[in-house]
């Protein structure tokens, strides 16, 4: 199966033409730009093919709360909603600032429409995207096209109990923006290489008026980033990922902070930041 361009993979998911063309039964007969055609195929075999396009599935573990979120941020990437999100995040600038040698590999969980993605290919990361959302995927190989620089997707539930079966190599870098999951934390922790940093921002409880979601549900506790992240030093995590999946070594934590952050556009924010990094 050849590897399909950004702009293809649009017209598959979006649907500028049928999105599903030898699948759908009424893809030729239907004039494909006349807004006219209705795909022949029921729901459940639309996200066979679709998930089939990035050679993976997702888990039955969860599988109708993961079909939920899944629409639920489709319909947002596919409105454009966060369209005026271009930059990069400011903490992943400080961080990442010079250009890396060696390909390192790089992993950025829940990479939405790739915009740090972008920016780690960019500073010469062998970088990976996950996400549930397809369709944040789409968009985020179109930016990496027009960039000239390449990165894998791969569409993946993160909330299901393990990471995709493609990582297999230990990442320098782990990059968790603006998505809360800290049972994830621990896990993406231990697989981390040696000198191998995680790079956390989250949104934090606040009784300001301050740009993120409006319920506490998405939002960190003070202080329970650190605690989830650094607990599994001492195996308090419920699940352990396999022993050859684990990087022996302590973490350090290089930054830790909880508090008021103005973003690049101008919105007020309530974030929590956690930099750790292994060490041998």
């Amino acid at each position: 199966m050849k590897a399909l361009t950004g702009t293809e993979l649009k017209q598959l998911v979006l649907g500028s033409v049928c999105e599903f063309g030898k699948h759908c039964s009424r893809a030729k007969s239907d004039p494909p730009f006349s807004g006219q055609h209705t795909c022949s195929l029921g729901l459940a075999e639309q996200r066979l093919v679709t998930t089939r396009l990035y050679r993976i599935s997702l888990p039955k573990w969860g599988y109708q709360m993961s079909l939920q979120d899944q629409d639920r941020w489709n319909e947002r990437y596919a409105q454009q909603t966060y369209g005026q999100r271009r930059h990069p995040s400011t903490l992943l600038q400080r961080w990442v600032g010079q250009q890396v040698v060696g390909e390192p590999v790089a992993w950025d969980v829940a990479c939405g429409t790739g915009r740090n993605l972008l920016y780690l290919a960019q500073r010469g990361y062998s970088a990976i995207g996950l996400d549930i959302a397809d369709v944040g995927l789409v968009q985020a190989r179109e930016q990496l096209e027009q960039a000239g620089v390449s990165a894998q997707c791969i569409l993946h539930d993160l909330e299901s109990p393990s990471l995709p079966k493609e990582l297999t190599q230990a990442p320098k870098l782990i990059v968790v923006f603006r998505y809360l999951n800290l049972d994830l934390l621990p896990k993406l922790a231990a697989r981390l290489a040696i000198g191998g940093r995680l790079i956390v921002e989250v949104h934090l409880q606040s009784t300001e008026t301050v740009g993120g979601p409006g319920s506490s549900r998405f939002r960190a506790a003070p202080g329970a980033v650190r605690q989830a992240v650094l607990d599994q030093q001492t195996g308090q995590q419920l699940e352990q990922p396999a022993k050859s999946e684990v990087t022996t070594g302590q973490l350090v934590v290089e930054h830790d902070y909880e508090g008021p952050i103005t973003d690049p556009d101008g919105s007020p924010m309530a974030l929590a930041q956690l930099v750790v990094r292994r060490q041998a």
